[in-house]
């Protein structure tokens, strides 16, 4: 069971009580500056720690900037961090063996700003089997600068993945509520997380002119992020839905950065959604969640904070559509975070990193 904890204080009196052999904790990312007090407190008393600061935690209906989301793992499970300069095809084989031990539902905890995140994943997938189910969210902050924000008894850690296994029944649905609108656009030369061309000419002038056509605004470094959080990158997969990809800049040499990295020669279509098809997205997460009529379940949810941005006040409506109905009919409680970035597998076992999406898991069995 999840618990929410709303100051360092507290949190640490509750480690003291003795029944913490290893936790998983969410922060708030204005609790940020707690995170080496709980580090030591956690070294000191040797529990086992692992986990992110994202940008704001979500309780019920209520969604919080500061405070800590508590979650208690087994010290025979330890969780598993990754750097990236360190991942090759023998520790992926080497940690696929020691999450797949007994344990078939696997907590993703992931920097939502690494430039490689696209790499993790792609060398996971390519050792991972249907046995196995990830679900986790991008953690960062919501100035989408990049910082240390995964933290293990060894500090606090950029550019990295926590991988914590749990013998529990995950039941994931994804959504975003996204649909295709305009032309598709072929990625010809990308960076890592920077789209450099578009069919062979500047991505810039490319994206700036159809926005332009779509939008009768000429994009500017002052309107980017209210235009370009409107009309987001969409990636077809072979079951036909979509992988969002988030515009969040340009450089000085006017490539276009996304939160995540894009290969070179992707397809992008280019997408759009207004508030009311994004919130009925998040209606048919509310029923798939109560189509399982049950009390004995946790409801955990990653929900993208670039959704928070293009909804502003209405988001709280999202929100509510998340909790309310599962609250009120079944008794159980939404806990989860918004994140920069949402991770899942899908039914063939293949893990997909998403943006502007909702992942949720009701977890059954813990």
């Amino acid at each position: 069971t999840m618990i929410y904890i709303a100051n360092v204080t507290a949190l640490l009196n509750e480690l003291k009580t003795g029944i913490y052999k290893g936790v998983m904790i969410l922060a708030g990312e204005d609790s940020h500056a707690d995170i080496p007090q709980i580090i030591q407190h956690c070294n000191r008393h040797e529990i086992i720690l692992c986990g992110g600061i994202y940008p704001s935690i979500i309780i019920g209906n209520r969604i919080k900037k500061a405070g800590f989301l508590l979650k208690k793992i087994k010290k025979t499970t330890p969780p598993v961090l990754i750097r990236y300069p360190e991942l090759t095809i023998q520790s992926t084989t080497e940690i696929m063996k020691q999450i797949r031990r007994g344990f078939n539902q696997v907590y993703v905890i992931a920097d939502g700003l690494s430039p490689f995140i696209s790499s993790f994943i792609q060398l996971f997938n390519r050792f991972l089997s249907a046995k196995l189910t990830f679900f986790g969210g991008g953690a960062g902050k919501s100035n989408f600068i990049q910082e240390d924000v995964i933290f293990t008894n060894t500090g606090l850690h950029r550019d990295a993945m926590l991988l914590i296994p749990f013998k529990e029944t995950f039941n994931l649905t994804v959504n975003h509520g996204w649909k295709p609108k305009g032309p598709v656009m072929l990625a010809t030369r990308t960076n890592m997380n920077k789209i450099v061309e578009f069919n062979w000419q500047k991505a810039w002038d490319l994206y700036q002119e159809v926005l332009l056509e779509e939008t009768l605004n000429r994009l500017t470094k002052d309107n980017f992020i209210q235009i370009a959080e409107a009309y987001p990158f969409g990636i077809q997969l072979k079951s036909n839905q979509f992988v969002i990809r988030d515009p969040i800049g340009y450089d000085e040499d006017q490539n276009i950065v996304t939160t995540i990295d894009v290969n070179d020669n992707t397809l992008l279509h280019l997408m759009h959604a207004d508030i009311d098809e994004l919130l009925e997205a998040a209606a048919e997460v509310n029923r798939f969640n109560l189509s399982f009529k049950t009390q004995k379940a946790e409801l955990f949810v990653f929900d993208c904070i670039s959704r928070q941005i293009k909804m502003g006040e209405r988001f709280a409506e999202e929100i509510n559509l998340l909790s309310e109905d599962m609250q009120h009919q079944n008794n159980i409680l939404l806990n989860g975070a918004l994140s920069i970035g949402e991770i899942a597998s899908d039914v063939l076992g293949m893990i997909s990193f998403h943006n502007k999406t909702i992942i949720s898991n009701l977890i059954t069995n813990g």
